[in-house]
């Protein structure tokens, strides 16, 4: 696999877990604690790996405008963006979350199947299953 190119990124763009603006009432509200994303993200050269800064510090930045990494388009976020320690990343199968982190997401996902229909939503195109590998980013507001 190729090194990401994210050189068209602001480093506090690369610090950035992104969601989308329609959930700011819930991020403001400090509701999720954890976050779900498709695919393994542990490691700094996946695609949409959130680096921290010197101290530990990363961001929820909500997105107003979607980039894209094929055209090299960051996204627009709304600011400023939200300080956040990501005190675990942990890459599993989506049927191996447990009920304790899915009650620390957003309200909308209580179970396997909401979280599927969930990424589906957010990640259109793709299909998600209990077998389909996702990463449980657990995170405290700084």
């Amino acid at each position: 696999m190729l090194p990401l190119d994210h050189s068209y990124l602001s480093e506090i763009d690369k610090q950035t877990l992104s969601e989308d603006v329609s959930y700011e009432s819930e991020i403001l509200s400090r509701r999720p604690m954890v976050f779900i994303r498709p695919d393994d993200r542990t490691l700094p050269t996946a695609i949409g790996f959130a680096e921290v800064t010197e101290d530990g510090v990363s961001y929820l930045g909500l997105i107003v405008k979607y980039g894209s990494h094929e055209t090299k388009v960051p996204p627009t976020h709304q600011e400023p963006r939200i300080k956040i320690r990501i005190l675990s990343r942990e890459a599993k199968l989506l049927r191996d979350i447990t009920l304790g982190e899915f009650a620390a997401a957003y309200g909308e996902i209580f179970d396997e199947l909401s979280a599927a229909r969930w990424l589906e939503k957010k990640y259109s195109g793709r299909e998600f299953s209990g077998d389909s590998t996702v990463t449980v980013y657990q995170i405290e507001y700084v």
